[in-house]
């Protein structure tokens, strides 16, 4: 999107967030509160969460709600800093039970449903449409609410030799008319007290938003407009590998416990109907584009990530 229809950006997020937890007996009352900044977009969160522990502890229930008030702004300039500003509602309603089956196996699930209304489109972001000649570009438009349900089940079994296989499947749909599956097996094997390796594989795929398009057919097509890569249909996989290092004895004189991590993860992404706009627009240097409007490649891009850090308990 910046490439094609933007510009260069720069932006910084400040954010504090603070909670409390209260147990008495087999309950667990959890409060927490977030506030998020940036030049053209704040959030203040609340979190409300709750946990009973049945049969001996072999069962757990909890409950969760959080409630989201939002501002979506645009970035002006010195004499009008913000040229723009809408408000976003977000209300999330979660539900999950974990059952301890046997002495080596636990199984959960989780269900989720999430009201969002307001301003939900990006106003930063364009939609292409035919223009006789090649592209178009106007500003997209969403719908004013969005209505998801998403249901999660994980099982993880302890192996005799101290390792666990953990598998995770979910399910997802929204009133925009989006369909997603999710599927993930993660193995973890400890060596001697010190060493806990880590691998995982994770696949997710989901169809269209019944409004998105890459490229429309005219101005003003019809009443809801989007052309965002995260709306159309597309599939992932993660392939992941990490190993924690524990430091099973006093660090400091401080920390009880502690260890060093280190993972790595690659992502490939590939978009089914999200075409690389930037292969049909003509380079600064007067040359012709690669493609014409509308058969440009469809995307995809890799990710490799890595995360080293240093967690400790006092």
């Amino acid at each position: 999107d910046v490439l094609t229809s933007g510009s260069k950006y720069s932006e910084q997020r400040t954010e504090v967030s603070t909670g409390a937890a209260y147990v008495h007996d087999a309950s667990t009352f959890s409060l927490g509160v977030t506030n998020s900044t940036e030049k053209d977009y704040t959030s203040n969160t609340l979190n409300l969460g709750l946990g009973q522990d049945f049969f001996g502890d072999l069962t757990t229930l909890s409950m969760g709600y959080v409630v989201g008030d939002d501002r979506v702004m645009i970035n002006g300039d010195e004499d009008q800093p913000v040229q723009f500003e809408r408000d976003q509602t977000h209300q999330r309603f979660s539900l999950g039970l974990s059952q301890v089956a046997t002495k080596n196996w636990v199984i959960a699930s989780n269900v989720e449903s999430v009201i969002d209304a307001g301003y939900l489109n990006n106003p930063y972001r364009s939609v292409r449409y035919y223009d006789g000649t090649g592209a178009g570009w106007q500003a997209e438009r969403y719908p004013e609410t969005r209505n998801s349900d998403a249901l999660a089940l994980r099982s993880i079994y302890y192996l005799p030799y101290r390792a666990s296989v953990q598998l995770q499947a979910k399910a997802y749909q929204d009133s925009w008319g989006i369909k997603a599956h999710t599927y993930e097996l993660r193995y973890v094997h400890p060596i001697a007290r010190q060493w806990i390796f880590e691998a995982k594989a994770r696949t997710y795929s989901q169809t269209q938003a019944n409004f998105y398009s890459d490229i429309f057919a005219r101005k003003d097509f019809q009443t809801y407009l989007g052309r965002d890569k995260e709306l159309s249909t597309f599939s992932s996989i993660n392939a992941g590998l990490g190993v924690t290092y524990k430091i099973n004895q006093p660090l400091f004189g401080v920390f009880d416990k502690s260890s060093i991590n280190l993972y790595w993860d690659n992502m490939q992404f590939t978009y089914d109907n999200f075409r690389n706009a930037t292969q049909s627009k003509a380079p600064s240097t007067g040359t012709e584009a690669s493609y014409k409007v509308g058969e440009e490649p469809f995307y995809a891009f890799n990710a490799n990530v890595i995360r080293l850090f240093f967690s400790a308990q006092y």
